[in-house]
């Protein structure tokens, strides 16, 4: 089996990957020192690298890579959200066989290329190949797909920037047909599904562009409509400030996205979807 070492302070991005790479071995590096002690020891067949990591940047981790003799020959792809061609042009002088930019890019075209970089072509459950599904992350089809939807089917209104772990939700899903996502990247189109009759839960994150989760949160609580609609909380911020404050603006749940798998994340929004029958 192909190892890949992440050195990555962004876990839920790794862990993503992993549910969409289950016949690869990921490990996990949050530190800069730990990830080269884990490439040392293991020596994986690919390092993903952050540039923006805690106490000192990828380049850094690159550069001392690249220069111990036990690392050197390890491929290493940048994986990080900053994106200019400096950048890029850096990390592949510095030795980086590519590089990725978060988000820019489905997470199936990721997963791709990732598995072109080891030799190795994707298995279904028996074993078999399967192509690669196409995604379309273009809005006008999401809104057509939303407009579509019938109306028996469960609509979960899903308000995330991370495009990666929208399309982890959406895989997931709307894997059972009677489930459907509205998408809205950013507070300020949030806002305007306001005007759409509610949806059956709403997952949140806090930390978002334009107006935040607090802000999406308050004016859903100040609708007729949408007033009474579950809401799920699913954020990086923790701290018992914003959990408190979220609870006093009317939450359902509160879910910190490090400490959360995605499958147990969809099955808690089942259990409000389909809350089980008294007999």
């Amino acid at each position: 089996m192909k190892k890949i070492l992440a050195i990555e302070d962004n876990t839920v991005i790794v862990k993503i990957l992993q549910h969409h790479m289950r016949d690869i071995l990921f490990s996990i590096a949050v530190h800069p020192d730990e990830g080269i002690a884990k490439a040392i020891e293991d020596h994986p067949d690919l390092i993903l690298l952050d540039i923006m990591l805690p106490d000192r940047g990828g380049f850094t981790v690159l550069e001392e890579l690249k220069k111990r003799n036990e690392t050197k020959d390890i491929p290493v792809l940048m994986f990080t959200a900053l994106g200019s061609q400096d950048d890029i042009e850096k990390g592949m002088k510095m030795g980086a066989i590519g590089h990725i930019v978060k988000g820019m890019e489905s997470i199936d075209v990721v997963a791709q290329r990732i598995r072109d970089l080891l030799g190795v072509s994707e298995k279904n459950n028996n074993g078999s190949h399967k192509k690669q599904k196409s995604q379309t992350t273009k809005k006008s089809s999401k809104l057509a797909e939303e407009k579509d939807a019938p109306q028996k089917q469960k609509i979960i209104f899903f308000v995330e920037d991370d495009h990666f772990l929208v399309q982890a939700y959406r895989d997931m899903l709307e894997e059972d047909a009677s489930i459907a996502l509205w998408i809205a990247q950013d507070g300020d189109e949030a806002l305007t599904y306001l005007s759409k009759p509610p949806p059956d839960v709403v997952l949140l994150d806090l930390m978002l562009p334009g107006k935040n989760g607090f802000e999406v949160l308050t004016a859903i609580r100040s609708s007729r409509q949408w007033e009474h609609v579950p809401v799920i909380i699913l954020s990086n911020l923790g701290q018992h400030e914003d959990i408190e404050h979220a609870t006093k603006l009317g939450i359902t749940d509160y879910i910190v996205k490090a400490n959360t798998r995605i499958s147990d994340v969809a099955a808690r929004i089942r259990r409000i979807l389909f809350p089980p029958v008294s007999m």
